[in-house]
This record gives structure tokens, sequence and C-alpha cells, in this order.
């Protein structure tokens, strides 16, 4: 993608032109949300680049994505023109629709960068119609801030899963609540006959793509007595991985490279703040 045109990458918000373990967390919510809009009114709030919002239209009668950034909107604006498809300048306390009008609203990552929750709440009910449905995420403080001692520049107050979940049922009168985390490793799965819910999702900022259950290999339990059920479970790779990658960092030929380039790394930069 053409630099001139990508939206200022800022080390938090997403956009399309840095692909990272981000991209994977973000896409994967969106095309859950997708399930829940075919049909409908939806307002994306906090909805940046504007990539999300765009995708949701692929099912929905209507999207208007909202942010607190003009300079956001205007990007969004300009990128993703669709005829049911607007972005408004707003923020979390003040949403630009009217009240009990929109069938659907989806806040990707929003609570943690502000400290009005109640705020934000009141006024998703506003717009809301009746049994209208809030589809929201925001990462967990216990896991995402305190157990790794690590402190988001950006965010203002995170909420651990008790304080999210008493959030939401304090204005909502039903919730279900699940947990999402990116990982690398091995899937096992029931038969995928019998699967049921299960779903397996891929793409990119350009698509995204319900694909098939394709598995590489069968497991099965056999036995003249009873059978247990196999269950799911997923194995995390990410030590070996991370193993992986400390021995190529480690080695002689990569740190050789290293300094080799480093030089070439230094003129770019050089050339990069000086345009």
């Amino acid at each position: 993608m053409n630099s001139e045109v990508d939206l200022k990458w800022t080390g938090e918000r997403l956009v399309t032109s840095v692909e990272d373990e981000t991209a994977t967390e973000h896409l994967h919510r969106y095309m859950l949300a997708m399930k829940y809009c075919h049909g409908l009114v939806v307002v994306d709030i906090a909805c940046g680049e504007g990539y999300g919002s765009s995708f949701l239209t692929s099912v929905a009668n209507n999207v208007t994505g909202v942010d607190i950034d003009p300079e956001a909107v205007l990007f969004a604006s300009a990128k993703y023109k669709k005829s049911n498809l607007e972005y408004k300048v707003g923020n979390c306390s003040a949403i630009p629709v009217a009240s009990d009008s929109v069938d659907v609203v989806v806040s990707f990552e929003t609570l943690e960068h502000h400290d009005q929750h109640v705020e934000m709440m009141l006024e998703v009910k506003r717009v809301l119609k009746p049994n209208g449905l809030l589809i929201i995420s925001s990462p967990d403080k216990t896991y995402y801030s305190d157990q790794r001692k690590f402190k988001n520049s950006f965010h203002v107050k995170e909420l651990t899963s008790l304080q999210f979940e008493d959030l939401l049922k304090s204005h909502f009168k039903n919730t279900c609540f699940a947990n999402q985390r990116v990982m690398y490793g091995s899937l096992i799965i029931p038969n995928v006959n019998d699967i049921g819910s299960f779903n397996l999702y891929g793409g990119d900022y350009t698509k995204l793509n319900l694909l098939p259950l394709e598995p590489f290999y069968n497991i099965a339990f056999a036995s003249d007595g009873v059978v247990p059920e196999i269950g799911a479970s997923f194995f995390n790779g990410d030590q070996i991985i991370l193993d992986r990658m400390n021995s190529i960092y480690n080695s002689r030929s990569y740190k050789l490279g290293y300094f080799l380039l480093t030089p070439l790394r230094l003129v770019s930069r050089w050339f990069s703040s000086n345009k």
C-alpha cells in the first residue's frame, strides 16, 4: 500500500499498512461481529482507520463508523466509499446518531482508552433499539498488564474480567462472555461433521472468509467398552516459536548480517527523516 495514502501509525491504532498479531485479533473480532449484523443498522464506535466498518457493510443494511479523531474519519471516508457506509466524528459518550435507531453497536478495544465507562454504556443504550445488541471487547487488565508488568501508555483505564462483566451486567439484562488470545500451536477438535458451532476464519485487510475445516490428521478413541469424548483442546506453541526465533537471533550468521546491514539502515533512516 502506498505510504502517502496511509493513516499515520501511532503504535496503538491499527492501520492496514502494518501487519502484526494485532491484525489477527481485530480481524477475528470483526468476522465474529459480521455473523450478527445481517440486514441490520450498525454503528462501529472507535472505528479508527475504518476497515472494520467497511467489512460490516458486506452483510449489514447500513453502517456508521464513529471515531473521535477527525483525521481518521476523513481518511476512512476517502478510502472506503460504499452506499451503505458513513463515517462521523464523535465519541463514546456522545454518539452522533438518533436514539432507538441502531440494531447493533460494535466497539472493539475502546473502553481502555477512557474512563467514561458508565457514560458510554448509557449512550449505547440510548442509540440501541429495544433488545438491540452490543458487541464489545477490551483487554483483560490481569493478563494484559498486571501479570506481564506491562504498561500501555495509550490506555487510561483497563478492566479486569470481573469489572468488565459487572459493567455490562449493570446495564443489560442478558450478557454472554468469551475470551480471546492469539496463540500458535495445534488444535484438536471433535470430528468436523459433528463440530456444531465451531467456525474457522481467515483473510486479510481486503477480505474475510469462513474457511472449511480441512484436518491434516485424524484422531480416534476405540474400545469395546465406553469410549470417552475426545473434546476440544489446543496446544500452545508460543514457547517453541520463541525458542526458534531466539536461536536465529543468536546465530552467528544473523549477527553478521545485522552488523553488515547496520550502515544501510542508518542511511535509510537519515533519508526518511529528511524527506
